[in-house]
């Protein structure tokens, strides 16, 4: 492949992208006590109360068995509650979860401002917008 080197390659580039926003994340974050997946479907489940962990695994883009992992150590804290009817789960934040969740937007506020400050407002917007659509097509 003449020419293909890792800064022209979308897979390399993009690994070497998530693990830097990610340690933005966990550093964000760290003042939540938890993983910002975690965070987010803490935010998901007080966002929309009764959803599905197939659902929320839908949305966060990740695996059935870390949606339930994350959500077991949610319920452990306290922040979320699971009502299950048969093989059907459903989940709802508690009043702890939803105070949680102001701590959480500041935590994602402040992780907006410092990718915004290194790629442009408007970049960074225009990046999430492309990821996102291009996360879609890829499913």
């Amino acid at each position: 492949m003449e020419g293909h080197t890792p800064t022209k390659c979308l897979y390399a580039a993009s690994m070497g992208f998530a693990r830097q926003i990610s340690k933005l994340a966990e550093e964000c974050f760290s003042k939540t006590g938890m993983h910002p997946s975690q965070a987010f479907l803490l935010m998901l489940t007080a966002d929309e109360p009764g959803i599905s962990p197939t659902r929320a695994a839908e949305l966060l883009a990740l695996a059935p068995s870390t949606i339930t992992r994350f959500a077991d150590g949610l319920e452990r804290k306290g922040y979320i509650t699971r009502d299950r009817c048969g093989k059907n789960a459903e989940m709802y934040a508690t009043d702890k979860g939803r105070e949680m969740t102001k701590k959480i937007t500041e935590a994602s506020l402040k992780l907006y401002e410092l990718f915004s400050e290194k790629l442009g407002k408007d970049e960074a917007d225009s990046l999430a917008q492309l990821i996102g659509e291009a996360a879609e097509k890829m499913r």
